[in-house]
């Protein structure tokens, strides 16, 4: 089982603030996003093993 998940995104103007950094409560979205497609990704490599 791997518990390493990566995902490639792609940060384009909208997801910038003023400060010229990339907005929190897009960064914080994007978390949840991969957190939730990992978690996914092991029930599914669970389910097979048993």
């Amino acid at each position: 089982m791997n518990l390493m998940h990566e995902k490639q995104i792609r940060v384009t103007e909208e997801h910038i603030d003023q400060n010229r950094h990339v907005n929190n409560v897009q960064y914080v979205h994007w978390v949840e996003e991969v957190a939730a497609e990992h978690w996914d990704l092991l029930k599914q490599n669970t389910e097979y093993e048993k």
